[in-house]
């Protein structure tokens, strides 16, 4: 899902020259991505790596469009499947590890989704601990606010610790506004 969501949140946001062109840059043949596919991660990122070459947005704010987009696109594929009728954004958060993760490393051990510890802090507070080696944490953060956005919730997200500022993993304090 991510290497497909990642092609068609280049071709929609700034076209298909540009797609082209970032594949290229990172080496990698054209092909079509199947949702059930397990593409290699290093193809991933050798693509997000060429992106900024080719757009005028950090890595950071490509990262977290990228994963707003790909929130609604994974919702509907999956949601049906892990979200009751009776969540909001919340829930979802709270249970992405449990009904999410685990079940995914289960069915395919070649989909090796982050390690996430969901916890909730309140009614509208959740704490999401990030852990992978990907240190793809900018999409977590666009990920968390797609899913606001499709359950139509406002919601804020601090980062109180990140990889990228050389903590051990990342936590995201969200909290519906």
């Amino acid at each position: 899902m991510f290497h497909r969501g990642l092609k068609r949140f280049v071709v929609d946001e700034y076209g298909r020259e540009v797609w082209d062109a970032v594949r290229a840059d990172a080496g990698v043949e054209p092909q079509v991505y199947l949702p059930v596919d397990a593409r290699p991660d290093r193809e991933f990122i050798s693509l997000v790596e060429a992106l900024p070459a080719h757009v005028d947005e950090s890595p950071f704010d490509l990262l977290e469009s990228f994963g707003e987009r790909l929130a609604s696109s994974l919702l509907e594929t999956y949601g049906d499947r892990v979200v009751d009728d009776d969540w909001g954004a919340m829930e979802l958060l709270a249970s992405v590890e449990s009904d999410v993760h685990a079940p995914l490393r289960r069915h395919n051990e070649a989909l090796d989704p982050p390690k996430l510890a969901c916890v909730r802090e309140g009614p509208d507070r959740v704490r999401v601990v990030y852990e992978s080696s990907r240190r793809l944490c900018p999409v977590a953060v666009g990920l968390v606010r797609g899913v606001g956005e499709a359950f139509g919730e406002a919601l804020s997200v601090t980062e109180e610790r990140c990889m990228h500022r050389g903590d051990e993993r990342c936590e995201l304090v969200v909290a519906r506004q």
